[in-house]
């Protein structure tokens, strides 16, 4: 077992643990919150090192999947997804937003600021918004 795989086993399974704590602490009210909070700091890796396992991963995760390459797509949901960013905590991490062209409604993130919008949850999205009623 590689070093960085007993790390990221070990972090995932420390994750689980303390998320197991933090929804029975959550109903003290602010005890588990500020304990969430505090959570959410923790990183086992340094920003380095979470964007080199985050390359790597994509490297070979985007060898798997179908990227959607319509740029007018594509740069919209990438200047959606950057708009939070300049309110993260981690704003020194780059963050990416790609679509993938596969079934289901979803989206997933990677180690490193990489970000993925399955097409059908975009198309779901604009479904909805023609649902909507107009308000002037």
């Amino acid at each position: 077992m590689t070093d960085t795989y007993k790390r990221v086993t070990i972090g995932l399974m420390l994750i689980l643990s303390l998320c197991a704590g933090c929804a029975s602490l959550n109903t003290a009210g602010r005890v588990g919150h500020s304990l969430i909070e505090t959570m959410s700091d923790i990183n086992i890796f340094t920003d380095a090192e979470e964007l080199q396992f985050g390359k790597t991963f994509v490297a070979q995760h985007e060898k798997e999947v179908k990227l959607y390459t319509d740029a007018v797509v594509t740069n919209y949901i990438n200047d959606l997804g950057q708009s939070p960013v300049r309110y993260s905590k981690r704003s020194n991490i780059p963050y990416t937003f790609k679509v993938v062209d596969t079934k289901g409604i979803n989206a997933y993130a990677v180690p490193g600021g990489f970000i993925y919008v399955h097409l059908d949850l975009i198309r779901a999205a604009k479904n909805e918004n023609l649902k909507l009623p107009k308000y002037e």
